[in-house]
């Protein structure tokens, strides 16, 4: 999940900051991931401060702990 935020960050927003265009669903299939999974892990990095999530919206609060994620898994 990690890979795939940071993924629309750089690559297709390209700033921390972007519209929702897709579900949680498509979140998950692009992680490689069962939506349920996918679902947890946003809560999770919710709660670590990580990002922020609305109805349309996403922001990568902490982009240096979303990266180390990434590597390190």
């Amino acid at each position: 999940m990690a890979d795939t935020l940071l993924y629309l960050h750089k690559d297709i927003f390209l700033q921390p900051k972007f519209p929702m265009t897709l579900s949680r669903f498509e979140l998950a299939e692009l992680s490689a991931m069962s939506r349920e999974s996918a679902v947890k892990v946003l809560r999770d990095f919710q709660k670590e401060g990580l990002l922020r999530i609305s109805d349309h919206e996403m922001e990568i609060l902490d982009l240096e702990a979303l990266h180390k994620i990434s590597l390190v898994g």
